[in-house]
C-alpha cells in the first residue's frame, strides 16, 4: 500500500486513536450541515486472520467508536473445494443500543457461461455451485445483498461511480492489468454507492451500501468471472443519519489492509495456482480449459482487486475535505482534524482532542496524561 503525501494522517473526530501512520480516505460523503458532537473517543480496531498462516496476524484495521462491539476477521473453509474461495474476510460493528452499524461483508464470486449447452453440462457434472446470472454492481445491491442480509428493503437511490472505475482502471494498468487483457480477458470495473431503507421495530432505517464489482469476460469460452467485494454497509435510523455520517467516514477513511497478510494471501493464491495446474491433467479437457482459464483470471487479477479499496477510497477525498491540518511535533506527522473546532490537543499516544472550549484542559479532564496544544499547519 503507497503511502500519503507528506506522512499526512487524516484526522477523524474530537477524540481520535489513531494505531497508524497512514489513514486512507472515505468512500462516503460527510454532509457539511451534520448536526455538531461534543466529544467522540474512537479506538483503532484490529482484525485478525487467525488460523491461516500458522499464528495469528492482523489483516486489516480501521477506527470505531471506543464502546461499540465489533466481530470479524478472516475465515477459512474447513474443507477444500477448489470451485469455492478458501477465505471469507468480513466484520460486523455496532453501537452499544444497536441502532446504528458497520459491517463488511464476504466477497461474493460467481461465474456464468453465454453457451447453454456448457452451462447443462456444468449442472449435469455437480460443478454449478458458483454458476449464476451477470448482475452489476447495482445487480448485486438487488439480488444479493437485500435477499441475504436486508430482506425486505428497498433501494432508495443509486449513485453509479463511473469516474472510480476509470480511475482504478488507471491505476492497474500501471501494475499490470494489459498482461490479463492480453491474453482475450475484457475486464470491467462497476461501482455504486447505493441507500437502502426499511422498517425494523418500527424504526425506520436508512442504509448505505458501496459495491466494487469485478468482472472478467473470456470470448474464446464465453465464460464470464464476477467478483463483488469491498461490500460495506452502513445503517443508521432515518432521523439519526446525519449526526452518524462522521462515525462512518472515520471508519471508512482510516480502513487499511496488512501489507505483510496480503503478501501472505498472494503467495497462497499463487501455490494454489501451481497444485491446481499439475493436477489439470486429471480432468476433462473442456473442463480443464473453462476452469483453468478462470483461475488463472483469479489469480492475475487478485492482487488488483486487493489494491483497489486502497486507491478508489483516496479516490474519495475530495468530497470530505471539512479538515484542517494540524502538525504534531511529538509524532512528526501532519493530522488532520474536523475544521469546526478551534482547538486541538496531541498526547503524543495517537490521540487528539478537539474543542471550541478556549478554557479547556485535557489534561485536567477524564483522560489524564500530557496533552500540549497542536498549531494549524501553514
Amino acid at each position: 500500500m503507497k503511502s500519503l503525501s507528506r506522512n499526512r494522517i487524516p484526522g477523524l473526530s474530537v477524540i481520535v486513536f489513531l494505531g497508524s501512520l497512514t489513514i486512507l480516505n472515505s468512500y462516503c460523503h460527510i454532509a457539511a450541515a451534520a448536526p455538531y458532537r461534543q466529544k467522540i473517543h474512537m479506538k483503532h480496531i484490529k482484525l485478525y486472520d487467525a488460523n491461516g498462516f500458522g499464528q495469528p496476524i492482523v489483516a486489516r484495521s480501521f477506527l470505531m467508536p471506543a464502546d461499540w462491539q465489533v466481530a470479524g476477521g478472516v475465515q477459512w473453509s474447513t474443507h477444500y473445494d477448489p470451485n469455492q474461495p478458501a477465505y471469507f474476510e468480513s466484520f460486523s460493528a455496532m453501537s452499544p443500543d444497536g441502532r446504528v452499524s458497520f459491517d463488511m461483508l464476504p466477497a461474493y464470486s460467481w461465474i456464468w457461461f453465454t453457451d447453454p449447452g456448457i452451462r447443462q453440462m456444468m449442472l449435469q457434472t455437480g460443478n454449478a455451485s458458483r454458476l449464476a446470472s451477470p448482475l452489476d454492481a447495482t445487480g448485486v445491491v438487488q439480488e444479493y445483498i437485500i435477499p441475504n442480509y436486508r430482506p425486505g428493503a428497498v433501494i432508495v437511490s443509486v449513485k453509479p461511480r463511473p469516474d472510480l472505475a476509470n480511475a482504478l482502471r488507471q491505476q492497474l494498468i500501471k501494475l499490470g492489468l494489459g498482461r490479463l487483457e492480453a491474453n482475450g480477458c475484457r475486464v470491467t470495473l462497476d461501482f455504486v454507492e447505493a441507500q437502502i431503507a426499511y422498517t425494523q421495530n418500527g424504526v425506520r432505517y436508512l442504509e448505505s451500501a458501496v459495491v466494487q464489482l469485478f468482472r472478467s469476460d473470456f470470448p474464446s469460452t464465453g465464460m464470464q468471472s464476477f467478483t463483488a467485494s469491498n461490500l460495506f454497509l452502513f445503517k443508521a435510523p432515518a432521523a439519526e443519519w446525519e449526526e452518524n455520517q462522521l462515525i462512518y467516514a472515520t471508519a471508512m477513511r482510516s480502513m487499511r489492509q496488512n501489507p505483510a497478510w496480503l503478501k501472505a494471501i498472494n503467495q497462497f493464491q499463487k501455490n494454489m495456482a501451481r497444485i491446481r495446474q499439475q493436477g489439470a491433467v486429471r480432468r476433462q479437457q473442456i473442463m480443464n480449459q473453462m476452469y483453468e482459464e478462470m483461475r488463472e483470471s483469479q489469480q492475475e487479477s487478485w492482487e488488483y482487486r486487493q489494491e483497489s479499496i486502497d486507491h478508489v477510497a483516496r479516490e474519495f477525498s475530495e468530497s470530505i475535505r471539512e479538515v484542517e491540518t494540524y502538525h504534531d511535533p511529538s509524532t512528526g506527522y501532519d493530522v488532520e482534524l474536523p475544521q469546526n473546532y478551534e482547538y486541538a490537543f496531541s498526547n503524543g499516544l495517537g490521540e487528539y482532542i478537539i474543542t471550541n472550549d478556549p478554557l479547556y484542559n485535557p489534561s485536567q479532564d477524564q483522560f489524564g496524561g500530557n496533552w500540549h496544544p497542536l498549531q494549524a499547519a501553514p
